[in-house]
């Protein structure tokens, strides 16, 4: 590695990584517009950049998902979620102006970032450049990462978190001081995104704990770390009383929810087969040339392994939700990278396999034998990249066109849904229905949803309130609900040529 051609080519490597990464996340970021849960995030960011906290009601519309004050205090305080993800899109705002663009850029820059922290992390634990490239390339390839990078939502923040708490797993099984500060800071980072992915490294925290039993300081040091993270997270537990929600828990049937997040965490994360590939170890004599010696090594990927079963377990208790498994994503490519290149015959198989991962889904598909009917074989690359040109039309898009064309400011809507991303875009007061009615005629009614966020379909509109309607027909894209719901089995990356009716009253003159 001493060798100025060896180093050059490294650095080519890592720099044609980093540049892909930082195309495929910020490429055209703006070219469909926010769908209902990143509307609801830029709604709040809103008003944390005019009130200096996530107010649900701005004046104008109010901000609620649940009503009846579940996803808020009596002072019209969000308090259903942390509010870090919220003051990020503040600062975007203050920055460069409130936008489609500006609300998504801050989480596409911290997704940028997780690759080169993964990439850092990986070199430092085994030394080696092949390894860290790896990892960063499954990272940034991965179809889920780039599209839930996109969204103006947390997610690519629990990415980021989740390896600076592999960094500081790493320190503290080194015995070095900023492990403290690594996994104190990670924890707290989770927490103020989502408290269900903070508590789900607790299967982590014990491991870590079990392989320094024996050694003082690495213990204290782990305690400290979780010391901090408590101390930052109770005035949270405190002020949004966050016990009460278990109240909106739906039960859901456990082995059912086992097996969808095992299926799609085969599919669309690691495949089970490149984590399993340590049993091979059983029969080969391959041993880590890396630089951490084996007593480190072990008990690091050990921990790493720990989480990953544990994890599972702990995230059946709440609802099943794909972007919970996401920050477990980069500990799959980080061991995935690791375990190819050790227990793989030649360098160049291990590399062949990481750019079969990269590029198509076939290992999953060939390795669970064609059971799972649901999930056949794609490109998601291709197809990601392919989705990225596109000027996105569905049917949000189109009535938001014909608002910004036909509507006042100030107008009144009566709808069947939050309607979030016509709130961003329009400014018009929305009507929740299934939370009220109006107090008297409304501008415009809209019997079926825009956006779909809540999924009620529609409204009962009385006839003798109809006539005091007009009834007008746009033609609007026959787009699904979930068309952009940063999910792979959701997800559109083409617009739909189907277009169909769409039924809007407005109140005659």
């Amino acid at each position: 590695m001493t060798n100025g051609r060896v180093n050059w080519r490294v650095t080519a490597g890592y720099g044609i990584v980093f540049a892909f990464a930082l195309l495929l996340l910020f490429y055209h970021l703006d070219n469909r517009p926010l769908w209902g849960d990143e509307a609801e995030t830029a709604l709040l960011a809103k008003n944390v950049f005019h009130f200096g906290i996530p107010k649900t009601v701005d004046g104008v519309n109010h901000i609620t998902v649940l009503g009846n004050l579940r996803d808020e205090n009596a002072a019209h305080v969000w308090t259903w979620a942390p509010w870090l993800q919220e003051y990020l899109v503040a600062g975007a705002y203050l920055l460069f102006g409130e936008n489609t663009w500006t609300s998504r850029i801050a989480f596409a820059a911290i997704g940028w970032l997780s690759v080169i922290l993964l990439a850092h992390v990986s070199y430092r634990t085994y030394g080696d450049h092949r390894i860290a490239l790896g990892s960063a390339l499954l990272l940034t390839t991965s179809e889920i990462f780039l599209l839930q990078s996109r969204q103006c939502r947390y997610y690519a923040v629990t990415v980021f978190a989740e390896i600076l708490i592999v960094y500081g797993a790493l320190e503290l099984l080194s015995n070095r001081k900023r492990a403290i500060w690594f996994l104190g800071t990670a924890l707290i980072l989770q927490f103020y995104t989502n408290f269900i992915v903070a508590a789900a490294n607790l299967p982590l925290l014990i491991g870590l704990s079990w392989f320094s039993r024996r050694q003082r300081q690495p213990l204290t040091k782990l305690a400290i770390a979780v010391g901090l993270f408590a101390l930052a997270a109770l005035p949270w537990l405190a002020y949004a009383r966050t016990w009460q929600q278990s109240r909106e828990l739906v039960h859901e049937n456990l082995l059912a929810k086992a097996l969808y997040y095992g299926t799609e965490w085969n599919f669309h994360f690691t495949p089970w087969i490149l984590l399993l590939l340590p049993v091979m170890g059983l029969f080969t004599k391959a041993h880590p040339a890396q630089s951490l010696t084996a007593s480190l090594l072990r008990p690091l990927e050990q921990s790493l392994s720990i989480l990953i079963v544990g994890y599972f377990v702990i995230l059946l208790l709440p609802l099943s939700e794909l972007r919970y498994l996401l920050p477990l994503l980069p500990v799959g490519c980080f061991l995935a990278s690791a375990w190819l290149f050790r227990y793989l015959p030649w360098p160049l198989l291990a590399a062949g396999v990481i750019a079969l991962q990269a590029t198509t889904n076939l290992i999953a598909v060939v390795t669970t034998f064609g059971l799972s009917q649901e999930h056949g074989w794609r490109a998601p690359l291709v197809q990601f990249i392919g989705g990225l040109n596109e000027n996105y039309a569905d049917r949000v898009t189109d009535v938001r066109d014909f608002f910004s064309r036909e509507a006042r400011a100030g107008q009144t809507v009566w709808v069947p849904d939050p309607e979030f991303p016509l709130i961003f875009y329009t400014g018009l007061k929305i009507i929740d229905g299934r939370l009220r009615t109006p107090d008297s005629l409304p501008d415009w009614i809209l019997p079926e949803s825009a956006s779909g966020l809540s999924g009620q379909k529609s409204l009962a509109i009385p006839d003798s309130v109809k006539a005091y309607y007009d009834t007008i027909f746009i033609r609007v894209h026959d787009s699904d609900r979930l068309d952009n719901v940063p999910e792979p089995d959701c997800y559109q990356y083409r617009a739909t040529q189907k277009l169909t009716d769409f039924l809007v009253y407005r109140k005659k003159m």
